[in-house]
């Protein structure tokens, strides 16, 4: 009993621990690292090397799984999430008992040790995992022994903050489940597309099924990533919100969900013309298309967030909802949460492809130099909706040219670039007709601050008019249908009035080209996939 209560106490005294967030992941970063270095000492003989599986894969693994348990032992426990951050971070060194484990018993016994997934028979092994008597040959000793030990622990602070034996017994069987899980997910993958491909043999001998003769499957470390990342990506929503639901929902608010719409719409088209030329027929490829709209997703949050910075006195007259200006988070903090997103953004972008990467970075460093002094190009008419322009064919290129096999060239479509090029740089006007004020105090120069609002509503409207009448042409060279034409013409009179009525509203405006949108991405996927 004294040595329980001095736990306790020692368990109080770490969720105290004032620790801010970049000395908490630089912490567990660093023990990840140690774990890495003494795994390839230990199994290789040799320190690991720079690339991408042990720089980027092996930390997004641990990190993943951690914050897992975190909120598995807040919710068994019902302490603060924050506190139990703080006393996992304290016991997350426990990762590298297994490695230190087979480092000194290889000095005196010398044998191979690996350090692998579980590739098969995931079933098997999580029943017999803890049973010290069976051999399991995908899983050293030493990393059961580690399981079991986080599992013992994770049963001991329930028990300490709930006093419950079978909501105790629960949370570490959760616990437990979850490390074998993570462990195991290819074997996981490999069984859910086996299934997958039963099922399609099974229904084919009822219905007709036009499928690729060479449809596969393969599960190689870029999906596996993908799927660990979007499990992180997850995990680390949750966690925000439950450690302060406030922030959460005034961050989800301004994600400013329609223009990311319009950025992905545009992926999406751009992976439907790649499937033009490329009869791509693995299975998983739809992973790494997950993958590329996600990156997309958080790059653009990215560069919300660094626009919201320094424009931050504009905004306090035209959008005084924006998290910054509303108070809902210190600057400090939404910048941590920018770099978040730019950290998401740029994993997702480097395990789709190297080409995914490099697109993002100049889609970023495009729209930084647009929003950020000492250049701010936002401020110089024309140069503001020209780079809007380019931002949208970059976001085309990025879903047509990721995918590409390597030593593929893939075909650039002039007359399609050219002519996104055109709408976006005539229709970006819209977004300008609500912001004169705060521009015109920030001494940005925009159409409506060099016309007047008035002037300004009947030029954009007579744009966007143009630029629908544009858009039926963007894939003419692979489908022409009459009703995108009718259809086109349509919206565009639509809102040729709408804009220049002096009650219109943004929302709309977005809301309708997405439908068009949509609509043209749908007629699209009907040529390329059922033509």
């Amino acid at each position: 009993m004294i040595a329980m209560g001095r736990f306790k106490n020692f368990i109080s005294r770490l969720e105290a621990i004032n620790i801010g967030f970049g000395l908490w992941i630089a912490s567990v970063l660093g023990i990840i690292l140690l774990r890495d270095c003494l795994e390839s000492l230990v199994s290789l003989g040799a320190f690991p090397i720079p690339d991408l599986f042990h720089l980027l894969h092996v930390p997004i693994f641990f990190i993943s799984l951690f914050l897992a348990i975190i909120l598995l032992l807040h919710f068994f426990s019902g302490v603060e999430i924050i506190k139990v951050s703080r006393v996992g971070l304290m016991f997350f060194s426990i990762i590298l008992m297994p490695v230190l484990l087979d480092f000194f018993i290889s000095l005196a016994v010398k044998r191979e040790v690996v350090y692998q997934y579980i590739m098969e028979d995931a079933g098997k092994n999580f029943l017999l995992f803890l049973n010290p008597f069976v051999r399991l040959s995908q899983i050293t000793f030493s990393l059961r022994v580690e399981i079991a030990c986080i599992s013992l622990l994770s049963f001991i602070y329930i028990r300490l903050k709930r006093n419950r034996f079978w909501i105790s017994l629960g949370g570490a069987f959760c616990v437990f489940a979850l490390c074998v899980f993570y462990g195991s997910i290819p074997a996981v993958l490999t069984k859910l597309t086996a299934s997958f491909f039963r099922f399609l043999i099974f229904l084919s001998k009822f219905i007709y099924l036009d499928l690729p003769p060479k449809l596969t499957a393969v599960v190689d470390e870029s999906v596996v990533v993908i799927i660990q990342l979007s499990l992180t990506l997850l995990l680390v929503m949750i966690w925000f919100w439950r450690y302060d639901a406030r922030k959460f929902q005034a961050l989800w608010r301004n994600f400013r969900w329609m223009r990311v719409s319009h950025y992905i719409l545009l992926v999406m088209m751009g992976v439907v013309l790649y499937f033009y030329d490329v009869r791509d027929e693995n299975l998983f490829i739809l992973v790494r298309i997950i993958g590329m709209c996600l990156a997309m997703f958080f790059a653009c949050q990215f560069c919300a967030v660094t626009n919201d910075i320094f424009d931050k006195e504009a905004d306090r007259i035209s959008n005084r909802d924006r998290p910054l200006v509303a108070g809902a988070l210190p600057e400090a903090e939404y910048l941590k949460v920018g770099f978040v997103y730019l950290a998401l953004a740029l994993c997702f972008a480097v395990w789709v492809s190297g080409t995914c990467l490099m697109i993002l970075l100049s889609f970023i460093a495009l729209y930084f130099i647009y929003s950020a002094p000492p250049f701010r190009l936002k401020r110089f008419y024309p140069l503001n909706p020209v780079i809007i322009g380019i931002e949208a064919v970059l976001a085309f290129l990025l879903g047509q040219m990721s995918l590409t096999p390597q030593g593929y060239q893939m075909p650039f479509y002039r007359s399609t670039l050219g002519l996104l090029f055109a709408i976006f740089l005539l229709s970006s006007h819209i977004k300008d007709l609500k912001d004169i004020e705060g521009d015109r105090a920030a001494k940005v120069l925009t159409l409506p601050v060099l016309l007047g609002k008035d002037r300004a509503r009947r030029v954009s409207a007579a744009f966007v008019f143009l630029s629908y009448l544009l858009a039926p042409f963007l894939f003419s060279f692979i489908f022409y249908h009459t009703f995108i034409f009718v259809l086109a013409f349509l919206f565009a009179m639509a809102n040729f009035f709408y804009i220049r009525k002096q009650d219109s509203q943004e929302k709309p405006i977005f809301a309708t080209y997405l439908i068009f949108g949509v609509t043209l991405l749908l007629f699209l996927i009907k040529a390329v996939f059922f033509s």
